[in-house]
């Protein structure tokens, strides 16, 4: 039982290192071609000028101060209350 086992093991190794191995190199040609930037199309982009923002928040408003303040956990509201 534990020949079959080493052997069928040993077989399988055989047959992934044999796969690895092998010479793909059509499919090399694929990788090795570089893009060319300027014929690719744009239209399917998204213009970020178009993007309404009303779920961001606006960074001019958002106080800045240098030293940091604590939060009083007791006094947030949570969604569940």
């Amino acid at each position: 039982m534990n020949a079959k086992k080493i052997i069928f093991g040993a077989l399988a190794c055989l047959v992934l290192v044999l796969a690895a191995c092998t010479d793909d190199s059509a499919d090399s040609a694929l990788y090795e071609q570089g893009v060319d930037k300027t014929k690719v199309r744009s239209s399917n982009s998204v213009d970020k000028t178009k993007v309404r923002s009303s779920n961001s928040v606006d960074k001019t408003k958002v106080r800045s101060s240098n030293s940091r303040q604590s939060v009083d956990k007791t006094k947030v509201r949570s969604s569940n209350n």
